[in-house]
């Protein structure tokens, strides 16, 4: 059995093959789960964490709506506010492997006309072992 002090904190890793979910999934093969076998969420994905990051934006909800503040809250303002900086990384990443799947083609094709000489003239010709 799974012990119930362990947290769920997966390395980057075993996060993106769910290898972390394999003791889990061998205890529910034999037999049914029950909310002990479940292992705790980590401190940063519990409750009293996430009321902590929302909390603010939720008073000024309420406020609103009590008629005691101006601004209308937004949602879409809130969760950009609280999770701001994942997005923007998420959008880097998802530009670099843009920029790279869209480089790469063009980048092979120099490579070859490099190595055949009977091709056009590549850009690489005299400066391809140092960009190898």
């Amino acid at each position: 059995m799974v012990s119930t002090k362990t947290q769920i904190n997966p390395n980057p890793f075993s996060y993106i093959t769910l290898s972390w979910l394999t003791p889990l999934l061998v205890i529910g093969k034999k037999n049914a789960l029950v909310e002990d076998d479940l292992p705790e969420l980590a401190d940063k994905d519990k409750s009293e964490a996430i009321n902590v990051k929302f909390h603010p934006y939720w008073k000024q909800l309420k406020d609103h709506f009590n008629g005691t503040s101006k601004p209308k809250p937004s949602l879409a303002q809130t969760l950009f506010s609280v999770l701001s900086v994942k997005i923007i990384a998420i959008n880097l990443l998802a530009g670099c492997g843009l920029a790279t799947a869209l480089f790469i083609p063009y980048v092979l094709q120099q490579l070859i006309i490099y190595v055949d000489p009977t091709q056009k003239t590549s850009f690489l010709n005299n400066s391809g072992i140092a960009i190898a």
